[in-house]
């Protein structure tokens, strides 16, 4: 019974819902939908490092999403339009969702201000 919890039919369109709830909540918070309004705005312009970041974050999660989708056996001959939904989802969340660009500035932030110990 818990083998049908990892069958490709159950994992793969539970990514691809998470996927697509990502996409709606950046969606909804870079509109402000369902949001406080306020007076306050900020504007920031990313430097160089900032973006190799995206760079960075948009090639390892395409490569993961493509190697994901080349390997399940769910919906096949459906492919090729989940893919490119796929891509285009990712590529807009790293390039041009700032709620979503600025969860990746802080995921590399805190990575590169974690201290180590060694024992």
């Amino acid at each position: 019974m818990f083998n049908r919890f990892l069958d490709d039919w159950f994992i793969f369109p539970l990514l691809q819902i998470l996927l697509v709830l990502i996409f709606l909540n950046g969606l909804r918070l870079e509109w402000g939908w369902f949001t406080k309004k306020s007076n306050l705005t900020a504007e920031v312009i990313r430097g160089e490092k900032s973006w190799a970041y995206f760079q960075l974050f948009f090639g390892i999660s395409s490569l993961v999403m493509l190697e994901i989708i080349a390997a399940t056996e769910a919906l096949v001959g459906y492919k090729t339009i989940i893919t490119a939904f796929d891509l285009v989802i990712l590529f807009y969340l790293c390039f041009y969702n700032n709620w979503f660009r600025n969860k990746i500035v802080g995921l590399f932030g805190k990575s590169e201000s974690k201290h180590e110990t060694h024992i």
